[in-house]
């Protein structure tokens, strides 16, 4: 792919609707990802404010790496449409 990079001028179609399928899968707001990882979010949330000590423990990790997974698919997938698009 490295050296076929640089494939966004002759395939713009094709670039256009990878970057907004990476955007949605990602989770960043207005794609349907952000849907499901902002439920996610919002029970973790709350057990962190309705439950014991261990639920709280619990809660907070998963916030954390839940922030963690999103960060690492979105340098993920910014890499790969580098690459492949962008050359």
């Amino acid at each position: 792919m490295e050296q076929m990079g640089g494939l966004f001028k002759r395939l713009p179609w094709t670039g256009h609707l990878f970057l907004i399928g990476s955007l949605s899968i990602c989770g960043l707001p207005l794609f349907n990802g952000f849907i499901s990882e902002w439920m996610v979010f919002r029970g973790l949330l709350e057990g962190a404010f309705h439950l014991d000590i261990f639920g709280i423990i619990f809660s907070t990790l998963g916030i954390a790496a839940l922030s963690l997974i999103g960060g690492l698919a979105a340098l993920c997938f910014a890499k790969a449409f580098g690459v492949i698009f962008l050359g």
